[in-house]
């Protein structure tokens, strides 16, 4: 699917038009508004698009199905690690921590500062968490630098991923839907429990 200079569908735009930018002038960055900044809503949007990628998999008639992995992996990949970092960014507020630099990819270490939230708060890890920490532990194992499925190649020239398993679409969706229901709530829950805690401080302004 193809659009002119004026956002129009044209199926036969197959070619660069004279008035082609990737941004109009005097308009925004997307049809919808977004707000700049928004770490959650950053990662919303990656996992969504990789969703609707998978959803194409099953109407793609182009002979391009196979290589739609490597973006929908990227995708996934993406959004993860910047749900980990927002829910790590809370996890430091509540226990009165300051938020490291972030130098590096992986993903793991976000993980750490949740589970000791978590034990703070008088809770223990529950199964769900362990199920999650293991699906986070295995994108940590395949792609730690955020660069196995969005290059071919390292900058020496060997290959990211020389043995790729095969990934089903379908069940990598799945896998991530229930990932991303397990982040929701432990960042609901830290939002909850920061506003308790701010309540009790009297610092709570609704």
């Amino acid at each position: 699917m193809d659009y002119d200079a004026d956002g129009d569908r044209n199926d036969e735009a197959i070619l660069p038009l004279a008035g082609d930018r990737i941004l109009r002038e005097g308009s925004r960055a997307g049809v919808w508004d977004c707000a700049a900044g928004d770490r959650w809503g950053y990662a919303l949007g990656y996992k969504q698009a990789a969703d609707a990628i998978v959803e194409s998999v099953e109407t793609a008639d182009n002979g391009f199905a196979d290589l739609m992995v490597y973006p929908a992996a990227f995708l996934y990949r993406q959004y993860l690690e910047l749900a980990l970092k927002e829910i790590d960014t809370l996890a430091a507020v509540y226990l009165g921590e300051s938020e490291p630099p972030r130098r590096s990819h992986g993903l793991m270490p976000l993980l750490e500062r949740l589970e000791r939230a978590i034990k703070v708060s008088g809770s223990e890890l529950s199964v769900e968490h362990r199920a999650a920490s293991r699906v986070v532990g295995d994108w940590d194992s395949l792609d730690g630098g955020s660069t196995a499925f969005r290059y071919a190649r390292h900058a020496n020239g060997d290959v990211t991923i020389p043995d790729l398993p095969f990934v089903g679409l379908r069940t990598l969706a799945a896998v991530m839907g229930r990932l991303s229901g397990f982040l929701y709530g432990a960042r609901t829950s830290l939002e909850e429990s920061l506003n308790a805690k701010h309540e009790a401080m009297g610092e709570y302004d609704p």
